[in-house]
């Protein structure tokens, strides 16, 4: 009976180990976004890049511009040494799931710094952001960023 006893417990046990993690929560999505922006406001490239997915899935637009990969956009990151100067200023977050490890995070920011914009110099610019996160082994990671300029 005994030895029953703990064949039942070691089986119960290793269905616990093997349970999914609970859905990934919008506070989760949330928390990532604001770590995601102070690390870029820390004027460090690899800061932020460390929380990007290290995989060519990952992609970045921004300006215009399409990073695609994390190669690509550690890249983009290193060499952009006048970001560095400028800071973000995360104003809303809203999160909508996309699956129990995924959610899409949408809001708006203002890029404080020095920004020339053909012939005006703007020190605040409004913006709006989209965040693709995804819970990894590692923890959660960007997978997709994309940044435009709002008029209001």
């Amino acid at each position: 009976m005994n030895a029953r006893f703990a064949a039942c417990i070691a089986l119960l046990a290793l269905c616990a180990c093997n349970a999914p993690p609970p859905p990934l929560s919008a506070d989760e999505a949330q928390q990532f976004v604001r770590d995601y922006m102070a690390a870029s406001n820390a004027g460090d490239p690899t800061k932020a890049i460390s929380l990007v997915l290290h995989d060519a899935s990952a992609s970045s637009i921004s300006a215009g511009k399409m990073d695609r990969g994390w190669d690509a956009m550690r890249v983009s990151a290193e060499g952009n040494v006048e970001r560095r100067q400028q800071k973000i200023e995360l104003l809303t977050t809203e999160v909508t799931p996309l699956s129990a490890d995924a959610a899409i995070a949408v809001g708006t920011l203002n890029l404080r710094g020095t920004y020339h914009m053909g012939n005006m110099v703007l020190d605040t610019v409004p913006a709006a952001y989209t965040i693709v996160v995804k819970r990894t082994p590692e923890g959660l990671r960007l997978v997709h960023e994309h940044y435009s300029i709002r008029t209001r």
